[in-house]
């Protein structure tokens, strides 16, 4: 990572402090901001967006290390301990008095820390796991929990196959491998603009998880087969409902499902719910 501009760590330090609050979704939070605030360049967006979410996943180490949870010292806190930038390229955004305190937070120990903050885990989740699990195996799990998701895509069969989708992507520089598990998924390496690539704009490739596209293999529902999917509110909850066969469900289930599928609406924020009927008087 290069140093950011003191433009971007300016608004990263408000995005955090506004997800902080908690009341609203770190990413409802980091959209609106940076629709609100279109001057920001691409090296100035990603910097916000790296290193918000980055402070999310360890925030537990952040605030045993500058011991008052302030989002602009967690956010330098997070550049010296996790992004590993050194004091000379963190030092032209410092103000006066904060370079022996970023220093002293580059340079402590964290081997001694409980395993709950090593891990970033909820105390009571640590307790539970360590029922079944080794400490080592417990700070393993929590340390694989704080890296970044990949970015996967699903190439649509129709258009394209995969393996000629991956050529594509290597001639023009974007480096790509299979998924390991799912037979259409892609993993790019990196965080390229693929939204903008053609193939993205055309429908031949989309954004989707690999956990999503074995569930979705894993249903494999048929041509004569009802699904209702309602995927990923807007609160990151991700909730599927399926009316299998729909003419063979009493309608009084199906209604059942459909107030389920209202709730969850409800609560994620989204505009509209699906009811599902019978297969003739389908909405």
């Amino acid at each position: 990572m290069v140093t950011p501009s003191p433009l971007a760590l300016k608004h990263a330090i408000q995005v955090l402090g506004a997800v902080l609050q908690f009341e609203h979704p770190a990413d409802l939070v980091m959209s609106r901001h940076l629709r609100e605030n279109r001057e920001l360049g691409r090296a100035d967006r990603a910097f916000i967006a790296e290193s918000v979410f980055g402070v999310l996943r360890e925030k537990r180490l952040l605030d045993h290390l500058t011991g008052n949870g302030y989002p602009r010292a967690l956010l330098l806190a997070w550049l010296a301990r996790v992004a590993k930038l050194n004091m000379r390229e963190i030092e032209p955004l410092l103000n006066r008095g904060e370079a022996n305190t970023v220093t002293l937070i580059k340079a402590g120990r964290t081997d001694d820390l409980p395993l709950a903050v090593r891990a970033e885990l909820p105390d009571w989740v640590v307790e539970k796991l360590l029922q079944q699990h080794t400490a080592a195996e417990v700070l393993a799990l929590g340390r694989a929990l704080t890296q970044p998701a990949p970015l996967d895509l699903r190439v649509n069969t129709l258009r394209a196959k995969r393996d000629g989708v991956l050529q594509t992507l290597s001639a023009e520089g974007i480096a790509a491998t299979a998924t390991p598990h799912a037979p259409h998924g892609l993993r790019l390496i990196g965080r390229p603009a693929i939204n903008r690539h053609p193939l993205f704009l055309d429908g031949t490739l989309e954004v989707q998880d690999e956990g999503s596209q074995l569930l979705c293999a894993l249903v494999a529902p048929s041509r004569h087969e009802l699904t209702v999917d309602f995927l990923r509110g807007r609160g990151r909850q991700d909730v599927g409902a399926g009316c299998n066969d729909a003419r063979q469900r009493p309608p009084l289930r199906l209604r059942y499902v459909a107030i389920a599928i209202e709730k969850v609406a409800a609560s994620s924020g989204a505009v509209g719910a699906v009811q599902c009927a019978p297969r003739g008087d389908q909405q």
